[in-house]
């Protein structure tokens, strides 16, 4: 299992832009899954008033576990809003509970 990042590389000033993050099952077993454990895509503005992480709706209540079968996806988009100049860390962490944790970052550069 890994989380995939996609992003552009860079993107205009005061304009959103969408993120993407993905649980890719790349393995040939299928692989349980929690969607409360998986956060992101998050935007981080390198200044300015911290972001709300992105997470699922039922996030800190009970649920159920998803499978994911083999070579499939699990992942979701969100818009950016607008950002300043500078640079904007994209995050996304995957830990469910006792386990080790998957993450994946990218940088975007604002114009």
């Amino acid at each position: 299992m890994r989380i995939e990042l996609i992003v552009p590389d860079q993107a205009p000033a005061g304009q959103d832009f969408v993120m993407r993050a993905l649980l890719v099952n790349d393995s040939y077993e299928p692989v349980e899954i929690w969607r409360n454990a998986f956060v992101g895509p998050t935007a981080e503005p390198g200044t300015g008033a911290p972001v709300a992480p992105s997470v699922e709706p039922t996030f800190g209540q009970p649920e159920q576990p998803l499978l994911l079968q083999p070579f499939t996806i699990y992942g979701r988009d969100r818009q950016s809003g607008p950002m300043e100049r500078g640079v904007v860390v994209v995050t996304a962490r995957y830990q469910p509970e006792g386990a080790e944790a998957l993450s994946a970052t990218r940088e975007v550069r604002i114009d």
